[in-house]
């Protein structure tokens, strides 16, 4: 997103240019158990199919795998089992419900090994991109796959785009959470916008 080549030498060469931008970060309150948590995001969040997938994709990075064929697979293999779930969105104080299939909050345009789940976020507006996948079915889920990655998701009929600077969950059976690939609790979850909270170096920096 920010241009830093993988080359080790030229991303050190980038970072030399002393470069940097202020960036907003995400906040989320959730519980784990009975046990009210808190942690901070730079990137994308989410519950729901994701944080299955990221619960998979952790399990097998452990064991020394890794990769954008092992994101792939275990979205392909999560599928099997999952449901959707009848959740309450509050977005900004206006309340909504949807039986979803996933929920992402967005201050990047990308993850899991090139998704674009917010294909318009912006890192230092002091907004949260949020995307709502609802009701789709495993067979409608594996036709539109390529939806996920070339920055069309916004455009589908069953899939809802927010920009907010405050969203509450509560779901009829748990929804788990989580953050920048990490795996935390789940709902109910409330995430919320710190603007211009961090500095981070950037190569390129992105169209606004």
């Amino acid at each position: 997103m920010f241009g830093i080549p993988l080359n080790y030498q030229k991303a050190i060469d980038i970072i030399q240019e002393e470069k940097t931008m202020l960036h907003d970060i995400g906040r989320i309150n959730y519980f784990n158990g009975t046990e009210k948590c808190q942690r901070f995001f730079i990137n994308i969040a989410g519950l729901g199919f994701e944080s299955v997938v990221v619960k998979r994709t952790n399990v097998q990075k452990d064991k020394g795998k890794s990769g954008k064929a092992i994101y792939f697979y275990n979205l392909l293999m999560s599928l099997i089992s999952y449901k959707n779930t009848n959740a309450e969105i509050v977005i900004d104080g206006n309340k909504t419900e949807a039986n979803i299939f996933s929920l992402n909050v967005g201050n990047g345009r990308y993850c899991g090994g090139g998704m674009r789940q917010t294909p318009f976020a912006v890192p230092d507006d002091g907004i949260l991109d949020v995307t709502i996948i609802k009701g789709m079915g495993k067979i409608e889920i594996i036709l539109n796959l390529k939806i996920l990655y070339n920055g069309t998701i916004l455009d589908h009929p069953k899939v809802d785009g927010y920009k907010c600077k405050n969203i509450i969950v509560r779901s009829d059976s748990l929804l788990y959470v989580e953050a920048d690939g990490e795996s935390l609790g789940h709902t109910p979850a409330e995430f919320s916008i710190i603007p211009s909270c961090i500095n981070i170096v950037y190569g390129t920096k992105i169209i606004q």
